[in-house]
């Protein structure tokens, strides 16, 4: 069993389009064709040319930062998870300290390989 939307949580914000968004896109386009959606989520506001390209892939993205407090950035994901269906979760650029996969964890949100999604296929 696939999820039905995974998660980029990354910390940084893009002012211009750059090698690691294109990478990310193809993996966001890959999944679009196992049936998965994406949702890049970004530590601060981008630029639209990042976003429109997203966007017009069909990748949503959205906006939170841990800098305004853990308790706004679980909020936060409650909020994505609800309104995406957001089964997993990939964290990317956060310090290796930070309680992001823990605040996706309780949020109802696995992060890595999800239960029953079978590895390699």
């Amino acid at each position: 069993m696939r999820p039905r939307a995974v998660a980029f949580l990354v910390d940084y914000s893009p002012r211009h389009w750059i090698n690691r968004d294109a990478c990310r896109l193809g993996v966001c386009r890959a999944l679009k064709e196992c049936g998965v959606e994406s949702v890049v989520v970004y530590s601060e506001e981008s630029t639209n040319e990042v976003t429109d390209v997203m966007r017009a892939n069909g990748v949503n993205t959205a906006t939170l930062s841990l800098r305004k407090g853990v308790a706004s950035y679980y909020r936060g994901l409650v909020r994505l998870r609800r309104e995406h269906s957001i089964e997993m979760v990939h964290i990317e650029f956060f310090d290796y300290f930070a309680p992001v996969a823990w605040l996706a964890r309780l949020a109802g949100i696995w992060w890595g390989f999800a239960p029953g999604w079978p590895v390699g296929q």
